[in-house]
């Protein structure tokens, strides 16, 4: 039986605040997504993907290449879904490089 490793990749910080059997409630600190909407025909985790692979815009003009961190999350606003990759941590919205493409948005979370 073959058995499933897990890349190295860094998470938002976080508090365990108590342990239910195989379940944790945390506290996470602040952190940084890179987010877009998931519309019809277009793939949001290309987006994204082409986000953090340099396509964007560092404050010399230059691109930046983005660490992949975990999870990869999606969710609803409104009637619409979003994906969301976290930023590794020590970036805030004022120090990551702007993106390209104009769907990619950076917030805060926390």
């Amino acid at each position: 039986m073959s058995r499933l490793t897990r890349r190295a990749a860094q998470t938002p910080r976080y508090e365990v605040l108590a342990e239910r059997g195989r379940f944790e409630v945390r506290e996470y600190e602040e952190f940084c997504v890179a987010s877009t909407p998931m519309g019809s025909g277009f793939s949001a985790f290309d987006s994204l993907a082409g986000y953090i692979f340099g396509g964007n815009k560092s404050a010399d003009g230059g691109s930046t290449k983005i660490a992949m961190t975990t999870p990869v999350t999606q969710d609803r606003v409104g009637d619409e879904y979003r994906v969301r990759f976290m930023m590794p941590s020590g970036y805030t919205d004022g120090s990551l490089p702007a993106p390209k493409d104009s769907r990619v948005s950076i917030d805060e979370v926390g």
